[in-house]
């Protein structure tokens, strides 16, 4: 099991033809957004952050003047004077009302002692190691968080490779520090750094963990259900100066959860669709098993729905055991 985990083959990805489109379109910037599951945003402020000498003062510069919440993912945390910075800087904040959320990977920070990070839980900070190593996580063993990512009060993000560690600033024996480059963001950017970081922070959580705050009122939560799967919901306001099309979400429900705390939340946001009506007694899963299906979408108040149909062909059936359904929508002009 264990060699599998680490040496299983990867997935082959492959692009069949050259783009056509130049590389400064938008078609090429649209094309780039599909292939890389990302979200374009144009009203970002992007600094770049050339080795640790500079991002170390700014990132602290940022958690000393946090407001509200403070959240940091780091694949390498490491004993010694840079760490011993940052738990200074954490603990005035988490001290101060702040509320502060350290997620490090159970590999790269293997060495880090839970005794070493003490003094932040008993400052109110919250610590947690991600994919930490269990029997039944072995087949996962290899999924790591290799980035830094710090994202303070919703506003400022940094990300990048940097790790906080002596041997990125001072180097190590006869060797050379290490050298990584940060960026610092602000605008539209943060937002989808923040729900990433909220993904990571959930699949973390022990049994006893509860919600966090990644942005001003966006709801983190990740709890264990009895079956061993976990809830995740995501909970923020728009602001309406920075709103625009990438913002009109919309998500699907399975039938057993449409009263589950979860979809509540969604209901409570989003307009919400019955799927039914819409497919006269047609189901997203034709066969008898799995006894569930998509019956509910949410929706931003940015769209209108029009109309929902459902995919029979032979096709569909081959490609996939979900038909695939479509939703069309209507821009709201504001």
């Amino acid at each position: 099991m264990l060699f599998l985990a680490l040496f299983e083959p990867g997935l082959r990805f492959k692009i069949a033809s050259t783009p056509s489109a130049p590389l400064e379109s938008q078609d090429f910037l649209r094309m780039l957004a599909a292939l890389t599951n990302a979200t374009i945003h144009t009203n970002n402020r992007v600094d770049v952050l050339t080795n640790v000498e500079v991002f170390y003062e700014a990132a602290l510069e940022a958690i000393r003047n946090a407001k509200h919440n403070i959240n940091i993912e780091v694949y390498i945390f490491q004993k010694g004077r840079v760490a011993g910075r940052f738990i200074e800087a954490l603990i005035e904040r988490a001290e101060a009302g702040v509320n502060v959320n350290l997620v490090i990977d159970a590999i790269g920070s293997f060495a880090t002692w839970d005794s070493y990070l003490k003094l932040l839980p008993d400052a109110g900070a919250r610590v947690e190691r991600y994919n930490p190593i269990r029997w039944y996580t072995l087949p996962r063993i290899n999924n790591r968080t290799h980035r830094t990512l710090i994202i303070v009060d919703g506003r400022v993000g940094f990300v990048g490779g940097d790790g906080v560690a002596d041997h990125w600033l001072y180097g190590r024996g006869k060797s050379s520090r290490w050298r990584d480059t940060m960026f610092r963001v602000e605008g539209g950017a943060v937002t989808d750094l923040a729900v990433y970081l909220c993904r990571k922070l959930a699949g973390s959580v022990r049994r006893d963990s509860g919600g966090d705050r990644v942005l001003p009122g966006l709801h983190c939560s990740g709890r264990h259900q009895g079956d061993g799967h976990r809830q995740l919901a995501f909970d923020w306001p728009v602001d309406s100066r920075t709103r625009s099309l990438s913002d009109a979400v919309g998500v699907g429900a399975q039938d057993h959860l449409h009263k589950h705390a979860v979809l509540r939340l969604l209901a409570s946001h989003l307009t919400s669709a019955d799927i039914r009506a819409h497919l006269q007694r047609s189901r997203t899963y034709p066969g008898v098993l799995p006894f569930l299906h998509l019956d509910h979408i949410y929706f931003d108040d940015l769209l209108d729905l029009e109309r929902i149909t459902l995919h029979k062909s032979r096709a569909a059936l081959v490609a996939s055991d979900h038909l695939p359904l479509v939703a069309d929508f209507r821009i709201q002009r504001e």
